[in-house]
């Protein structure tokens, strides 16, 4: 039995009295105003899995659009930024997990961050994405790139450092989940 605590009538069990979408599971013991802090303090994934008990959520991805201004231009002065672009990697081609490398700038005086680049994509063949980004950033860009759990993480990283010698790549590893580790470059 699910009983998700906003009522869906797409994934309702036959014996939830709820009629009304949206209508709260117990509102005499969890008023609207208790749910509402808790879904800002759950985040929009952890309300989706412990509120509705559905684990991918409906309101989209941690980050939003409407979070980020648009600008036309950013800072080009070299001595005023830190490039760089971090890297998260799937393998598998058609299937599973995208590769995609978000490319950021710094600017230290102002502390702003801009978001230049992001390539995205399903393949088999990561690294080479990864080293058309480096030739296209050049080598004042910083790469970082999660270093999976395990004795394969560590190789793929090993092996990638080789490849991309004369670039600054350095290996990040996971001891966290993604959404935890989001929360400080979201506030």
């Amino acid at each position: 039995v699910c009983i998700p605590m906003h009522y869906d009538p797409d994934r309702a069990h036959p014996s939830d009295p709820r009629k009304v979408r949206g209508e709260l599971a117990f509102p005499a013991k969890y008023p609207a105003e208790a749910v509402a802090i808790t879904e800002e303090e759950l985040g929009p994934i952890g309300a989706a899995s412990q509120l509705e008990q559905n684990p991918t959520s409906a309101k989209g991805t941690y980050f939003k659009r409407a979070y980020f201004e648009i600008v036309e231009d950013y800072p080009r002065n070299p001595r005023d930024l830190v490039l760089g672009r971090g890297w998260d990697t799937g393998g598998t081609l058609d299937g599973g997990d995208h590769t995609s490398g978000t490319k950021m700038a710094l600017h230290k005086p102002s502390m702003t961050i801009y978001i230049l680049d992001n390539v995205n994509d399903q393949t088999d063949e990561p690294e080479t994405l990864i080293h058309q980004c480096a030739k296209l950033d050049g080598k004042t860009c910083r790469i970082r790139e999660e270093r999976e759990g395990g004795s394969s993480g560590k190789k793929i990283t090993t092996i990638r450092s080789r490849e991309l010698m004369g670039y600054d790549y350095e290996e990040v590893p996971v001891d966290s989940n993604k959404e935890l580790r989001a929360r400080p470059f979201r506030a």
